[in-house]
């Protein structure tokens, strides 16, 4: 990779002036077209990559035309408003550049496996929003055959001196905590991807599950590439419909322990 969100600090930089701004982008095109050559030269069978976030500056500057390969820093969700937005923005760069092989080389929420919701939203932190995120990001991704590929960031959280979020610095958006302990969506990614027969009862750092009243339901929710789930609970079987590698049973429990299956 020649470079990584090269101008996101020129940016948000409101100390330049618009000279100065100008005079930066035109050296790191400067720099990128060398060591562009320079990889050529040392390596002429490697592809060459840049990573870039989400602005047009990088097409403006020419500079995304340089390397093989662009890869895209993506988070629309989180930094940037609206999931379908995501889509949207891939099919634009795609018509706009139909020669530019593309891939999604970062994206993802901040999630904490402590904090759960039945209604997960944007910055809540919670598995859930994580998870509806993922679920968006792949459909969206998958229903476009000119993406070639896709990296979620990150595999495991990880340390960030300046990040203050549920987790004062620490970089949440690990499909895995930092000790290495899985959050959902690392399961759900095993659903999705594995070839070999996968099912997983999700919501284990979800560990109390009380409903308000007797006549509210809880939902339980499985992983699985199967095409058909069968949940049993109390000796009693219930089998919805499998969408996404997810399967969400309604249950109208009673209090008291129940075993499922």
């Amino acid at each position: 990779c020649i470079m990584n969100e090269i101008f996101i600090r020129l940016v948000f930089n409101n100390q330049m002036t618009e000279e100065e701004k100008e005079a930066k982008i035109k050296t790191s095109v400067e720099l990128a077209e060398k060591l562009e050559k320079e990889t050529k030269r040392l390596d002429p069978d490697r592809l060459s990559v840049m990573a870039l976030h989400e602005n047009e500056l990088y097409n403006e500057s020419v500079i995304a035309d340089i390397p093989d390969v662009i890869g895209w820093n993506l988070y629309f969700g989180w930094y940037s408003p609206g999931l379908e937005s995501f889509g949207e923005f891939l099919d634009d760069q795609h018509k706009r550049y139909p020669n530019r092989p593309l891939f999604i080389s970062e994206y993802g929420p901040g999630a904490d496996s402590r904090i759960q919701t039945d209604e997960p939203k944007p910055w809540d932190y919670s598995e859930a929003y994580q998870l509806k995120l993922h679920r968006s990001y792949l459909n969206q991704v998958q229903e476009r055959d000119y993406v070639f590929g896709m990296t979620a960031w990150n595999f495991a959280d990880f340390g960030s001196s300046f990040r203050q979020d549920s987790r004062p610095y620490i970089n949440q958006k690990g499909l895995v905590n930092i000790d290495r302990s899985k959050k959902d969506i690392y399961h759900y990614y095993q659903a999705r991807l594995l070839e070999e027969a996968f099912i997983y009862i999700a919501g284990k750092n979800y560990e109390k599950r009380f409903s308000k009243d007797e006549n509210d339901s809880i939902e339980i929710t499985v992983f699985s590439n199967a095409e058909e789930v069968k949940l049993n609970v109390n000796d009693t079987d219930f089998i919805p419909g499998v969408e996404d590698a997810i399967a969400v049973f309604e249950l109208f429990l009673p209090e008291g322990n129940h075993q499922l299956t």
